[in-house]
């Protein structure tokens, strides 16, 4: 669990007892795991820092720099890649999403999204992200390549793939945009309450 107020990483057991913590920046908030659940990548919204920390060890074994104001982010295991957005700085606006280096940290490239990209999926049909300053949701192919992209929602904020589709929360609009993953179109549209901010989808839903 990210707690800003203590600026540290807190672990807790099944039971709900809190079990150590781990002191990592400024303001953490993104949370990213590898696979095999032996690495945390934290991303400080604050202070322009990313950390790499080794579970068992329960300590940081590297630290690297992100923008600022960055938040949310893509781990690519077996490309080696982290894919990072944000939401820029003053009246600086993000318009690119950075990626880096799984394993060290390293600058890579960026990849245009504007405006804003602020939320990740990765499913069998493509890469997508979701920019909420402009309300449009990209799509890349496999290897990088950009593919499409489509207006979904107002000033959405969360996004979950699974069964072929993209479910986006539509923080405005109040509704859970359906979007075709494979067709890249809306096709359907939930009214929820006011303002959905995050998603979470049951294990056989």
């Amino acid at each position: 669990m990210a707690d800003e107020r203590q600026n540290a990483i807190r672990i807790f057991k099944k039971n709900g007892q809190e079990d150590g913590k781990i002191a990592v920046g400024d303001k953490p908030l993104t949370l990213l795991q590898n696979d095999a659940g032996t690495l945390l990548y934290v991303i400080d919204f604050r202070s322009t820092k990313a950390y790499i920390v080794q579970v068992d060890e329960r300590r940081v074994i590297r630290t690297f720099s992100v923008p600022e104001f960055a938040v949310s982010g893509l781990l690519r295991e077996k490309e080696g890649e982290l894919w990072i957005g944000g939401h820029g700085s003053g009246s600086t606006v993000e318009t690119n999403i950075h990626i880096y280096s799984a394993s060290t940290g390293a600058f890579i490239k960026t990849v245009a999204a504007p405006v804003m990209p602020i939320d990740f999926a990765e499913t069998n049909e493509g890469i997508y992200a979701l920019s909420h300053g402009s309300s449009t949701l990209w799509k890349w192919d496999n290897s990088g390549k950009l593919q499409s992209s489509v207006t979904a929602g107002a000033n959405p904020f969360a996004m979950i793939g699974a069964n072929g589709r993209l479910y986006i929360a539509s923080y405005d609009s109040d509704e859970i945009y359906v979007v075709d993953e494979r067709a890249m179109k809306v096709i359907d549209r939930w009214k929820t309450g006011k303002g959905p901010f995050q998603l979470l989808m049951a294990k056989g839903g």
